[in-house]
């Protein structure tokens, strides 16, 4: 009796894959329809919109004055203000290192050059002065020498609101 129980489980079991086989290679389906791997141009466009608008937004809160105005209260020496300062403009790029997928490679270039810029014009600053001096003296530096100098970030502002304002047409 034990041999007829496992002779009918294995006769069940290969049945079992005969059929599962047939289902699963044979048997006529309907006609799936393929997955696309490219996305149609515009669905990226609110995206992009919005990488635009971080990026203006990065530029105007690294802007000297900007920048300084944020931090201006804060007690401390010429280095401590320097370190803080540069350590905003870190965190604030780090936070939207990510946005470069969506622009042009242009515009990135302008936007990593004005915060190159912004940093070496705080260095410079800070160079100027004493390390031990109050912290008041490095905002007073900053924004004596932004005012003397061209904007950066200015101009990369202007390149970031030419291709957002050219994606919107382009709809």
């Amino acid at each position: 009796m034990n041999i007829d129980l496992s002779t009918i489980i294995l006769i069940s079991a290969v049945i079992f894959v005969i059929l599962a086989g047939y289902f699963t290679f044979f048997h006529p389906k309907k006609k799936q329809k393929p997955i696309s791997m490219s996305v149609p141009k515009n669905d990226f466009s609110p995206l992009r919109l919005q990488a635009y608008e971080r990026l203006i937004m990065l530029m105007e809160r690294i802007t000297p004055s900007e920048l300084v105005m944020r931090y201006v209260g804060q007690n401390g020496s010429v280095s401590d203000l320097q370190l803080l300062l540069l350590g905003a403009i870190r965190a604030e790029m780090e936070h939207n290192y990510t946005q470069q997928i969506y622009v042009s490679s242009e515009a990135w270039n302008y936007l990593t050059t004005a915060r190159n810029e912004v940093s070496a014009l705080i260095n410079r600053a800070a160079m100027e002065l004493q390390p031990e001096e109050p912290a008041i003296a490095l905002s007073k530096k900053i924004i004596e020498l932004a005012v003397a100098e061209s904007s950066s970030t200015s101009m990369a502002i202007k390149v970031l609101k030419a291709e957002a304002q050219a994606l919107l047409i382009q709809k």
